[in-house]
């Protein structure tokens, strides 16, 4: 009787996974593979067969089917991350056409529901409905319009209050539903950590909301996709079930966008975690070394906020520097405020570079 271990390392399915991921890693990121790549195929085969746990009722043969899909798979999470001749425009190009495609494909699921609610026709009917006047809400729905936008952060952010980012509108707008499409976001170590992050928009009522985190409720969650990474800075989220009809439709002119880690804290997409300021020999410049990895380039401006005491009170000092160097975790700006002892620093990056793409159901 054949077993798991000897049909999955067995030379003819090493070789049929071998020609799987090859020929995948091609086809989906545009790199040619050469035998150099087979010891990290070996690694990776041992490791999935050692961290997986056969289940009950599967048969030998669906379980290798398994086993060889994960390994395909991790040689393609291996290969993009690692390579230098990813080919990341055919990345993102094909990311976007799935996308619209399934947009596309839900808009069209929608009109058809809509479509499929017909008023009552019949003359005794008609006569029970019309004193009621319950053929005018699916007169309504079919009247509504919808707008796909995308709200750019670097120019339509126009405040930010408690970690919620208020984003200006092209006009005033009755919305009676939104449809949040997708998140993209510069690389920020406080969202790009969570494999999935949840969403909320603060302009609307709790009561039309059906997600909730903790106690939060919110408009739904969003999952990070991790097949698109464009230029190896920008980090993509999409949604899962991020829409909300509005009983009480409201006209606004901006939107208050939060966001939630899987805890229900609130995230600061801004936010530098600073591990370690370093003063260099030239006294105009200070090296910080950050806890994760940052996207700022030279030119970058950094807001500064120190705190300070002065008598009983606790105060607050907000200044600027200006980035000159940035590497990953490292960043050699100008001089640094002076900080009193046991003091807090708090470094956010000024420009936000990051979009939200959302649909507005709305009515002239």
């Amino acid at each position: 009787m054949t077993t798991v271990h000897g049909q999955f390392f067995s030379n003819s399915n090493k070789e049929y996974v071998s020609t799987a991921v090859f020929e995948n890693v091609k086809e989906e990121l545009g790199v040619e593979l050469d035998s150099t790549f087979v010891e990290n195929l070996m690694k990776i085969m041992a490791e999935t067969y050692s961290n997986q746990e056969r289940p009950r009722n599967t048969n030998v043969e669906d379980y290798v089917a398994m086993l060889n899909n994960i390994v395909v798979q991790k040689c393609y999470e291996k290969v993009k991350t690692t390579s230098e001749n990813v080919d990341y425009k055919k990345l993102t190009q094909r990311a976007a056409e799935e996308r619209d495609y399934e947009f596309n494909k839900l808009a069209q699921q929608a009109q058809q529901q809509v479509n499929s609610v017909q008023p009552v026709q019949s003359p005794q009917q008609v006569q029970q409905v019309q004193p009621v006047q319950q053929v005018q809400p699916i007169q309504n729905v079919q009247q509504q319009k919808q707008l796909v936008i995308t709200l750019d952060f670097r120019k339509d952010l126009i405040d930010v209050k408690d970690n919620s980012y208020c984003l200006k509108l092209q006009k005033e707008t009755v919305i009676s539903a939104l449809l949040l499409k997708k998140f993209m976001i510069e690389l920020c170590d406080n969202v790009v950590s969570e494999p999935y992050i949840y969403v909320d928009i603060e302009n609307f009522q709790d009561e039309d909301k059906v997600c909730s985190i903790e106690d939060k409720k919110v408009i739904g969650r969003m999952v990070q996709q991790t097949s698109t990474v464009c230029n190896k800075s920008m980090y993509l989220y999409e949604q899962e079930d991020c829409k909300i009809e509005l009983k009480n439709p409201i006209k606004t002119n901006h939107l208050f966008v939060s966001f939630y880690d899987y805890n229900g804290n609130k995230l600061n997409l801004k936010k530098l975690n600073a591990k370690k300021v370093i003063k260099l020999e030239n006294n105009e410049l200070n090296q910080v070394l950050t806890t994760g990895p940052n996207a700022l380039k030279s030119g970058d401006i950094i807001n500064v906020i120190t705190t300070s005491k002065e008598s009983k009170l606790k105060c607050w000092k907000c200044s600027q520097v200006t980035v000159s160097e940035a590497k990953s975790n490292s960043i050699i700006c100008s001089k640094l405020p002076s900080m009193e002892e046991k003091g807090k620093l708090v470094l956010e990056k000024k420009i936000l570079n990051s979009n939200i793409s959302l649909v507005i159901f709305y009515k002239n």
